[in-house]
């Protein structure tokens, strides 16, 4: 597993961010059932980290209305990388255009909120919806 930490302007905030960074490295390498090695990146350095990944997940609420892009390069992506994004609104982010538009499998934010929502509703309702394609196009609008 490789992880790519994010800075910012602001030099405390990166300090931070990779000191942190770090700290869930640690966490996840002690977990038995990781059995690949975990490595954290510079942010400057994510077009070249792209390689040997094959999933890319933003995190973020860049990309989302109102917020900046994600700017991550995908030119050098490997042909097999997989590019998620829980960005619901919109439910096509730059991320994900510009990963379709290099041939890239892509999966939007709008199911990951959907079945999210699944254990709300079943307790504010007392009962449990299925998502299924009907819900992702009624919600999808």
């Amino acid at each position: 597993m490789r992880t790519v930490a994010g800075t910012a302007e602001n030099a405390k905030f990166a300090r931070d961010a990779w000191v942190r960074a770090l700290a869930m490295t640690a966490v996840i390498e002690r977990d038995p059932r990781v059995t690949m090695p975990v490595l954290i990146e510079r942010w400057a350095q994510r077009d070249a980290a792209l390689q040997g990944f094959s999933l890319l997940v933003n995190t973020t609420a860049l990309g989302m209305i109102g917020q900046p892009p994600l700017e991550m390069p995908l030119h050098n992506a490997p042909a097999g990388l997989v590019v998620a994004d829980i960005v619901y609104a919109p439910l096509q982010t730059s991320l994900l255009a510009e990963a379709q538009a290099a041939g890239l499998r892509v999966v939007g934010g709008l199911g990951m909120l959907l079945h999210q929502a699944v254990p709300g509703f079943a307790a504010w309702f007392g009962v449990t919806p299925v998502v299924d394609d009907e819900i992702y196009r009624i919600a999808a609008g």
